[in-house]
């Protein structure tokens, strides 16, 4: 069914029509089904704290440490761009995000972030727009640093550097186990890993932004902090645990 409209509008006259249609019994249905996924969603935060503190301290820092300090440190008006790829399960575990203040993709493609934390950035001039971005998703798209440098566009950039194409590992995982039915963990990943691994931060610094790198997650709230409405971009090149 096509329905050519507004998406506020169709949506909110679909949701009218089906209300108007629904009886007592499947109301019902519906509730439970509600309450289920609430318990579920308990049970999902339980673990994600659990999973928190168990990595807090490790090193490597892991990317559930780093959205941790990021989350004491965010401004409640800022608005994140999530190209995280495999770090986000840690970025929505430590993060609680208000409508419209998250902006990401179900998959399919990577290097998106880049270009469009800028473009986030030119549709709100007033807020701070973070790009949460992965390592391999940064170098398919590096080239926006020099359109911020360029077009003097101030945004910041988290790149999650864990020196590899980690998403790739996890699915070669869940391919080996489930389809290839190998438990062998002394497989080799061909070209997954960055060697030797990229400085983002010299990058930047080449293009005249402003780059750091972090390997101590104690510096990320201070260099976060620091990088809040200045006038030009800053890449965060952060250190991150890559083990599969």
């Amino acid at each position: 069914l096509g329905i050519l409209s507004s998406p506020n509008t169709a949506l909110e006259s679909l949701i009218d029509n089906i209300n108007s249609k629904i009886d007592g019994e499947v109301r019902e249905k519906i509730s439970l089904r509600k309450n289920d996924i609430y318990k579920e969603s308990e049970k999902i935060s339980s673990a994600n704290k659990q999973t928190t503190q168990n990595k807090f301290n490790d090193n490597p820092m892991s990317s559930y440490r780093l959205f941790s300090e990021l989350s004491e440190v965010l401004p409640e008006d800022v608005i994140i761009i999530d190209d995280s790829v495999s770090s986000r399960q840690a970025l929505m575990a430590t993060n609680n995000f208000k409508p419209k203040k998250l902006y990401g993709e179900r998959g399919g493609a990577i290097g998106w972030g880049m270009g469009a934390t800028m473009g986030v950035k030119l549709a709100n001039p007033d807020k701070n727009v973070i790009g949460i971005i992965g390592d391999g998703s940064a170098m398919m798209t590096m080239q926006a640093l020099w359109t911020a440098a360029n077009s003097k566009i101030p945004v910041i950039y988290i790149i999650c550097n864990n020196k590899s194409y980690r998403v790739l590992k996890t699915n070669m995982q869940i391919y080996k186990k489930e389809i290839l039915k190998d438990n062998n963990p002394d497989s080799k990943y061909f070209a997954m890993d960055f060697n030797p691994s990229f400085n983002f931060a010299e990058l930047a610094n080449t293009f005249g932004l402003n780059g750091i790198k972090i390997s101590d997650p104690n510096l990320i709230k201070k260099h976060v902090s620091e990088s809040l409405n200045s006038d030009i971009t800053t890449v965060l090149d952060v250190d991150i645990d890559g083990s599969v």
